[in-house]
């Protein structure tokens, strides 16, 4: 079984995530940013004790 995420891993998978969806943004000629209470909103919706990190794709999708 694995270990819990702590907050910090939490929130540089989000940051890798939205790097992503940034990058697709600005192929658009878009630009995104997110402030850090959208970041904890994030974390706070897409991250699920059970399913880890999982989820959190789908949050910021």
């Amino acid at each position: 079984m694995f270990d819990q995420l702590d907050r910090d891993a939490i929130f540089r998978i989000i940051d890798i995530e939205l790097a992503g969806f940034r990058s697709r943004m600005a192929a658009q000629g878009y630009t995104l940013d997110i402030s850090p209470e959208a970041k904890e909103y994030i974390a706070a919706k897409g991250y699920d004790k059970q399913y880890g990190a999982r989820p959190l794709k789908r949050a910021i999708q």
